[in-house]
């Protein structure tokens, strides 16, 4: 998730900019509301991305032209995305395993 609300508040950002919308507090509180809900609501499919773009964009009075560009650079940008998800998700599991004491600390602070 982490990864990719990071995703979506920039893309909206940068779509914005693009676009010519005016950016304001209010649009940026609401931007990042928007892109942390739709990175819970993301599918966990490769491209799940894809669907939550229309409702970023068309929600923060982005015109529809931009949903394509979003695409294109969603091929790239998708995979920055996944590896933080990815990182994340490890240190969370590590961290949880470390407050349950289902992990030796002290032996993998001799081996480090």
């Amino acid at each position: 998730m982490p990864g990719f609300s990071i995703l979506y508040f920039v893309m909206g950002i940068c779509m914005a900019e693009i676009y010519g919308v005016k950016i304001s507090p209010v649009w940026l509180i609401t931007a990042l509301i928007i892109a942390v809900v739709l990175a819970v609501a993301t599918p966990p499919i490769p491209g799940g991305a894809l669907a939550c773009y229309t409702i970023l964009l068309l929600q923060l009075e982005i015109p529809a032209q931009a949903i394509v560009v979003a695409v294109a650079i969603n091929v790239i940008l998708d995979f920055f995305a996944t590896a933080v998800d990815l990182f994340c998700l490890e240190a969370e599991l590590t961290e949880l395993a470390g407050e349950l004491e289902m992990l030796d600390v002290e032996k993998i602070r001799k081996t480090f």
